[in-house]
């Protein structure tokens, strides 16, 4: 029962990890000037902060937690 709950904390943990970084730089697009306006809503770049790099420490912690509850469910 320890290991579901230490997994799923470990899993919420990681979500939130790999969420703050991209809270924290910003607008994720850039507003199109009415110039620049398309038919589309897609950014025309990738948006800042959801990179691999600043992204997995998060990803760990989740691999983590999916193991040690796959680790539970074995038992």
């Amino acid at each position: 029962m320890v290991l579901i709950f230490v997994g799923a904390s470990c899993i919420l943990a990681g979500v939130v990890l790999a969420a703050i970084p991209p809270m924290w730089k910003g607008r994720l697009s850039k507003r199109p000037s009415l110039k620049d306006a398309r038919d589309t809503l897609e950014p025309r770049r990738p948006g800042r902060g959801l990179g691999l790099q600043s992204t997995w420490p998060g990803l760990g912690l989740i691999a983590i937690g999916v193991v040690l509850l796959l680790a539970a469910a074995a038992t």
